[in-house]
């Protein structure tokens, strides 16, 4: 028989993809899907309708399945109609199911489990839960997972060893060692060592070591060790602040207070303008004015 350059070779009729195609591996006539043709080195692309553009040792097992590039990442065979884009050794599937799920690109990143869940990039990043609609944005050593409850629609946005469980609507953007747990939309924004545990629609914004704890609505600014366990209380700042869990509706500012009361401003120090209060009682039930160097609340 001529050789011919593939130049010269007769179109051949596009396949259905329920066909086959015989290939020789190892001195073996075989036969591939039509569905599954894989570019590159070393790549398997075992799962039906599955397929690899190109990389080195990459296997896509789940039923329709597709990997773009990279080295060494793998779709597993519980996780079909997903994606891995490209990077190096990330992985989708091996735990629960991980249907419709996918990974864009980075190092090392798992998707163990997480229903039309994704991790964008990064590296060191894991997503191991059952639930649906998981994300992980960026960084590095990121985790969402579920201990005891249900777990989705959480997402951690960049940082490093940053960490949520069990919950809904739960979200940390940055920082370090930041953990949400057992709540429902509750947000931290960077900082360190930041904790909302067992808390509804909460916040920490920056700061350290701060924790906000069985508390619905509460909320901690910066500052370093505060404690809110009060229900739609707050605390701005500060180093030490403790609000307890039986004094709703306050605030703390300063640093070392303790709340003693709900509905009260807790401070170490208050600075009134004396300039700019009401020098005649002004009628209204809890105002304070001037009168003539003597400070009055108005009844």
């Amino acid at each position: 028989m001529a050789i011919l350059p593939i130049s010269q070779l007769t179109n051949a009729t596009p396949t259905s993809g329920g066909e086959f195609i015989p290939i020789v591996q190892d001195g073996v006539t075989l036969k591939l899907p039509a569905s599954s043709f894989v570019g590159g080195v070393d790549n398997q692309a075992t799962g039906n309708d599955s397929n690899i553009g190109s990389g080195t040792n990459n296997t896509a097992s789940g039923n329709c399945s597709f990997i773009g590039g990279g080295k060494d990442n793998g779709i597993c065979g519980n996780s079909p109609y997903s994606f891995v884009g490209g990077g190096k050794s990330n992985t989708i599937g091996g735990g629960y199911a991980s249907s419709c799920s996918s990974i864009l690109g980075g190092q090392s990143n798992f998707l163990y489990s997480g229903r039309q869940s994704v991790i964008a990039g990064g590296g060191y990043n894991v997503i191991d839960t059952p639930g649906i609609y998981e994300g992980i944005l960026t960084g590095r050593r990121n985790i969402i997972n579920q201990e005891s409850g249900s777990s989705i629609n959480n997402s951690i946005i960049g940082g490093n060893s940053n960490y949520i469980t069990d919950g809904y609507s739960q979200t940390i953007v940055g920082g370090d060692y930041n953990c949400t747990r057992s709540g429902t939309r509750s947000f931290i924004g960077g900082g360190t060592l930041n904790d909302i545990l067992s808390s509804d629609r909460s916040s920490i914004i920056g700061g350290n070591g701060n924790c906000v704890c069985c508390a619905d609505n509460g909320s901690i600014i910066g500052g370093d060790d505060n404690v809110n366990c009060g229900n739609q209380s707050i605390i701005i700042g500060g180093n030490n602040n403790n609000i307890s869990s039986s004094h709703s509706d306050s605030v703390v500012t300063g640093s070392n207070v303790i709340s003693i009361s709900s509905n009260m401003l807790h401070a170490q120090r208050l600075f009134l303008s004396a300039g700019a209060l009401p020098t005649t009682d002004p009628g209204v039930e809890g105002v304070v004015w001037n009168d003539s160097g003597t400070l009055k609340i108005s009844v």
